[in-house]
């Protein structure tokens, strides 16, 4: 196999621009080699559905995923879906970010997150969706300079940074919010419990009382359901079998998928997707 690529802020802009930006459809195959780059990225999916391989694992992604991409991440999307995938790339001066970084550490972080974590990956709400489609036509219609920059990255990271959440015994633990958000990482889910523990940085026994004080659940039901969440995407946008999906969910048996989905959705994978496609 083939060293990973790398790409270089300075082949891509050489008058000083503070961002880049591109919407490209793949309808087949691979989009670019795997690659890294010197420079952090974010990218999410307008339509369709692709195969993400990310840091030697692979993440399947469908419309309104969004990836937060570090400049050491290793990578690579190849289409996975009927009729390919359309995405919105934004690649990001690594000067000027180092600059906007040292102002706002937290936040930065919130989204980028650091070395020793995988890239988070979040699915957008249609009216964070919504917000995204905005956001490109302005920087796409402006100068593209540290200005637009700095206005990119501040409208993003309030679009999709953790907000204080309540649950039933007051704020939830930043800590909590990001365990939660990482359960739209499909190699989270594959890992099941222990995978959500180790994002969460704590130990299985803090981690299941938080979880249980403040959201009514512990840990095996919070994967269960993001695992049933998953599933039923993937049955909606893709034509993987109903083997490879409730393999991509974490199940190593898939009489016993069957069953968890029927229980959650009354319904079979097979009947669900009839319905939903």
């Amino acid at each position: 196999m083939p060293h990973p690529i790398k790409l270089l802020w300075q082949d891509r802009s050489s008058r000083g621009e503070g961002i880049e930006l591109i919407r490209i459809a793949c309808k087949r195959g691979a989009l670019l080699y795997e690659h890294t780059h010197d420079y952090p990225e974010v990218f999410w999916i307008e339509e369709g559905t692709c195969l993400h391989r990310i840091n030697g694992g692979e993440d399947i992604l469908s419309a309104g995923a969004i990836v937060f991409i570090r400049p050491f991440d290793t990578h690579q999307l190849l289409a996975a879906g009927v009729g390919g995938f359309t995405l919105c790339n934004f690649t990001l001066n690594p000067i000027l970010t180092q600059l906007f970084t040292k102002r706002h550490p937290g936040d930065w972080d919130a989204c980028w997150y650091p070395k020793g974590q995988p890239p988070r990956t979040s699915q957008a709400t249609p009216a964070q969706m919504g917000r995204l489609k905005t956001l490109y036509s302005e920087v796409a219609e402006g100068n593209r300079d540290s200005l637009e920059l700095e206005h990119f990255l501040t409208r993003l990271i309030r679009l999709f940074r953790p907000r204080m959440a309540t649950g039933q015994e007051g704020i939830i633990p930043d800590w909590l919010i990001r365990a939660l958000d990482s359960l739209n990482d499909s190699e989270v889910l594959r890992d099941g419990v222990p995978g959500f523990i180790k994002a969460a940085g704590h130990s299985h026994e803090h981690v299941t009382r938080e979880c249980r004080r403040h959201l009514g659940l512990g840990p095996h039901a919070l994967i269960s359901n993001a695992r049933m969440e998953l599933a039923g995407r993937l049955l909606q946008q893709t034509q993987l079998t109903v083997e490879a999906i409730a393999e991509h969910c974490g199940y190593a048996s898939t009489a016993r998928f069957y069953v968890n989905f029927q229980r959650i959705h009354n319904q079979s994978p097979k009947r669900y997707r009839t319905v939903k496609q």
